[in-house]
């Protein structure tokens, strides 16, 4: 008995060995997408930083008309505007793995719970088996002859009720 309750707990920190895993996994792809995220926002600002200095640079050397510098930062809103729009994708899809991770994470440690109920389960019923035969060949030793089934089907009933009632 004190075997199987080993064997329980081996399986049960395995188990939640397991679901560490999965969790710290899930936080490092979590992070991954969001350095990428922010990467691609330093990109951005650069670019558009410059993009609007060398419009100012132009307007000043080539004197353009009013016009065209409005027309440049109609350009500049456009692009800021498909920006945001890609951040936004970029943000959803982040949300939308960390969903799909957690389902997975949910479903893993339902899978590994009704695993250990099974083992339990099995492992009563090999119990079960084994204390039969043991109180058989106990009865044999102790007693120097075979009992009627009667007296071992009452014996046994009896040890296995004594059994359940410790649980």
């Amino acid at each position: 008995m004190l075997y199987i309750l080993i064997a329980l707990n081996v399986f049960l920190l395995l188990l939640i060995g397991l679901i560490i895993f999965f969790v710290l996994k899930d936080r490092d792809v979590e992070k991954k997408l969001r350095e990428e995220l922010e990467t691609i926002k330093k990109v951005y600002d650069e670019k558009t930083n410059l993009f609007k200095e060398e419009a100012d640079k132009a307007k000043d050397l080539a004197n353009i008309s009013e016009q065209n510098y409005d027309a440049i930062q109609k350009e500049i809103d456009s692009i800021k505007i498909e920006y945001e729009n890609k951040e936004k994708t970029l943000n959803d899809n982040i949300e939308a793995k960390i969903k799909e991770l957690s389902e997975l994470e949910e479903t893993a440690v339902k899978r590994a719970e009704d695993r250990v109920r099974e083992y339990e389960k099995s492992q009563k019923t090999e119990i079960e088996k084994n204390m039969v035969d043991l109180v058989i060949n106990v009865t044999k030793k102790v007693f120097e002859k075979s009992l009627t089934y009667e007296d071992h089907k009452r014996i046994i009933e009896k040890s296995i009720s004594d059994l359940k009632m410790d649980d």
